[in-house]
């Protein structure tokens, strides 16, 4: 940086109210204070490069690199930090200091009239989306967490037919595994599943047809074989490998505003992956104040190592802000309560958690079930209120020796 006409730029500019070194000193140690400085760390990029000189400075202007006047003002810092530290004379450092002063000036004018500008702009997205977006719920926005639905906790199936355990009986096969234990001894070898063929795809014969290895006829009797989760009923625990949480999701009309207000110079893949593995899992640390998305973007500031996540929260709540709606704009819903992994150590890819534990119940009671719900909610009688589905089906094998066979497995009452 040049230093031209020092007589003239020591009277026209004045030094900041303390010197540099104490004030980069102060700031570094005082991280998150109010003011166009909020957040600063020391050594904060937007690229992989540091902030030496006014080329590169410009260069991430010229990119668009800056979403708030914050990230700006946290490359300035880095450059006169640099820059003062590189002055030899009193004269020198003194211009620095008034230079940061007048360049803090202009970044406060100009945000004024970028907040006001930025404010036309998302509102009148805001408005079109809102005319456009038919898959918005509608209706009141529940600021609150559903109601818990009680339930009994088992670690067995149980007859969904009063006295009666003959239906258990039915989930039983004859059909035994025979694989050569060269393709099940680790998570991998199990293979991912395929919709299309309704199959794992792997080498493993026994987990390729769908059932699992046997401890007396397969070549893994005496290994640690990782298809023989159920019988082994090597499940997980909840409280100790899971825990119940209250589980909150972003409305459509919240995901389209987010994809369609961020610059151009974010892809729509980073934004989906800030959405997916960033945003979605701050909103479950919220517990019962997940609606409020205010509170994940902060806490994604204050808390998340990926930068340009920082910087899109940061974004994100700067439109918060400054949208006539508010926080009505971003809306996020209860999904009731979900079930998240809290051991430590994680679950690898293809590692069983639990079985779908449930009232067992063969076709023709689970149906005439459905059909005297329905009766009673035509004649007023029960709540037609949206159906549960709980429910799935099981099938047996069609190679089973005692028959093919269907069961209906239901967790309303009961659960894992």
């Amino acid at each position: 940086m040049e230093l031209k006409q020092e007589h003239r730029t020591k009277q026209r500019l004045k030094p900041l109210n303390e010197t540099i070194p104490n004030w980069i000193k102060r700031t570094e140690e005082h991280k998150g204070t109010n003011g166009y400085i909020n957040g600063i760390t020391e050594g904060t990029s937007w690229i992989s490069k540091p902030i030496l000189n006014i080329n590169t400075l410009k260069e991430k202007i010229i990119n668009k690199y800056y979403l708030t006047m914050d990230d700006f003002l946290i490359d300035v810092k880095e450059l006169i930090k640099s820059t003062f530290k590189r002055c030899d004379n009193d004269i020198a450092q003194e211009y620095v200091s008034g230079l940061y002063e007048y360049i803090l000036n202009l970044c406060i004018k100009h945000e004024k009239l970028l907040k006001a500008e930025t404010e036309i702009n998302f509102y009148k997205l805001y408005k079109e989306l809102k005319v456009k977006e038919v898959l918005r719920v509608s209706g009141k926005w529940e600021k609150r967490a559903m109601p818990r639905r009680h339930y009994f906790h088992i670690e067995e199936y149980v007859s969904g037919i009063k006295n009666d355990n003959t239906i258990l009986e039915r989930m039983k096969t004859k059909l035994r595994g025979n694989c050569d234990g060269t393709h099940c001894l680790s998570f991998e070898d199990l293979g991912p599943l395929s919709l299309a063929e309704e199959t794992w795809i792997t080498e493993c014969s026994d987990r390729k047809h769908k059932i699992e290895c046997d401890r007396r006829e397969c070549g893994c009797r005496n290994l640690d074989c990782k298809n023989r989760a159920i019988t082994d009923h090597k499940i997980k625990k909840m409280g100790v490998d899971v825990r119940e949480i209250e589980s909150w999701g972003l409305d459509v009309f919240t995901v389209k505003l987010i994809g369609s207000a961020m610059p151009k110079n974010i892809s729509k893949e980073k934004v989906s992956e800030f959405i997916e593995s960033c945003l979605i899992t701050a909103l479950q640390k919220q517990g019962e104040h997940g609606w409020n998305i205010t509170l994940s973007l902060q806490y994604i500031i204050n808390n998340d190592a990926n930068e340009l996540y920082k910087k899109i929260s940061r974004h994100l709540l700067t439109l918060v802000e400054l949208n006539r709606d508010g926080i009505d704009a971003f809306k996020v819903h209860s999904k009731g309560i979900g079930v998240i992994c809290c051991n430590r150590s994680g679950f690898k890819k293809n590692e069983f958690i639990n079985e779908y534990y449930g009232e067992i119940y063969p076709p023709w009671r689970w149906y005439e079930k459905q059909d005297i719900i329905k009766k009673g909610q035509n004649e007023g009688k029960i709540s037609q209120g949206l159906p549960d589905f709980y429910n799935i089906i099981l099938e047996k094998h069609k190679t089973d020796p005692e028959g093919y066979d269907i069961l209906v497995t239901f967790l309303c009452k009961f659960s894992m």
